[in-house]
Parts: structure tokens; C-alpha cells; sequence
């Protein structure tokens, strides 16, 4: 099964399982303007899972789940976004520390 494919799945079930719990009263009802940073936060556990090259998909899956924690927490009110800009450097540094460590660990060759 292809990457896309795994996280096209994943998310539809998981926006139509939200929208199911609202209409039957099992959930509160669903804001979907606050909700968008789910479908990073789908894409990245995705980019986590996916089997191949695990050094690149690994990073830009936890970018992708720190980007969507950080929205999540503005759009219910924990953290206001003009607090937390800050964070979004610390991803930046974190992901160019990362991809350079990735480049100096030298490859098996087979």
C-alpha cells in the first residue's frame, strides 16, 4: 500500500467518524475551523507509520505533528499562537540539526 493511499484512508475515516459522533449526539458538536490541524497532525502519524525510506518520513511526520499540537493548542485557547511563535523557530532548528546528523551517519552499503 502506497504512503498516500494509507493516509487518504486514514483521514477520511477519521473526519467521518468525528462528523458520526456529532450527528448522533455521542460528541459535542464538531467546529471544523478549529479542527483543520487534525489533517496535518493524520498526515504526519502517516509519514510515521509509512514503510520505506524511515530518516526523511520520520522527521517531516514529527514536523507535521509539532505544526498541528501548536494550532490545535491556538484554536482551543491553551496557547495563543502570539505566544507560541517562538516554537515555530525551535522547529526549524530542530529539523536543520537533524536533516545535517542524517547526512554525517554514514550508509551500509549491501
Amino acid at each position: 500500500m502506497r504512503q498516500k493511499d494509507l493516509t487518504s484512508g486514514i483521514l477520511l475515516i477519521v473526519v467521518g467518524l468525528i462528523f458520526l459522533g456529532a450527528n448522533v449526539g455521542i460528541a459535542p458538536e464538531v467546529n471544523v475551523r478549529d479542527l483543520w490541524p487534525v489533517i496535518l497532525l493524520v498526515i504526519g502519524v502517516g509519514r510515521l507509520v509509512a514503510p520505506g525510506d524511515k530518516r526523511d518520513s520520520r522527521w517531516s511526520g514529527t514536523s507535521l505533528i509539532l505544526i498541528a499540537g501548536i494550532f490545535l493548542a491556538q484554536n482551543y485557547r491553551v496557547l495563543e499562537l502570539r505566544d507560541s511563535w517562538p516554537l515555530f523557530i525551535v522547529v526549524a532548528g530542530l529539523s536543520i540539526l537533524f536533516n545535517r546528523r542524517d547526512r554525517q551517519t554514514p550508509r551500509k552499503q549491501s
